[in-house]
């Protein structure tokens, strides 16, 4: 099964976004093996904050993750071409890894390590919702590589 690794800084708190990420889950575990961690915020400041998370977020990465940052200025995508672009990375043996950011976004260290800087569109999004779309995309992605009808 391919590998997908989404790190989000905070956890899904609120009920209806928990439901909404488990059900994008279930429908993503017969087809990719995902490994959600949910980060801890960092405290203080935005930059304190920040640079926290980011040392968080860099310590999780593995050699073989090629970290894509969802940034509200990265590329925009749509679902074809993110799928051309997972199946791309797992075809030289490159695991996607997503990292969103919490309440005060990305540390500018992660974004420069970042292999891509993506963006869900111009909008800035409560990161709860963030892992919800990214999931949802993840799933349709997985259906357009398989070559199966997307279900709801």
């Amino acid at each position: 099964m391919r590998p997908v690794t989404l790190l989000a800084v905070g956890s899904i708190k609120k009920p209806f976004w928990h439901e909404a990420a488990e059900h994008y889950r279930r429908c993503l575990r017969p087809r990719l093996r995902l490994t959600h961690l949910a980060l801890p915020d960092g405290r203080g400041t935005p930059k304190h904050a920040r640079e926290a998370e980011a040392s968080r977020i860099l310590s999780a990465l593995k050699p073989r993750h090629r970290l894509i940052a969802l940034h509200e200025t990265g590329e925009g995508r749509t679902s074809v071409q993110l799928a051309a672009l997972l199946e791309e990375l797992w075809d030289h043996g490159a695991e996607p890894c997503f990292v969103i950011g919490g309440p005060f976004g990305l540390a500018p260290l992660v974004l420069q390590k970042a292999w891509l800087q993506l963006s869900l569109g111009p909008l800035t999004l409560p990161h709860e919702l963030v892992q919800v779309i990214l999931l949802e995309q993840l799933y349709r992605a997985a259906t357009l590589l398989a070559g199966t009808p997307y279900h709801y």
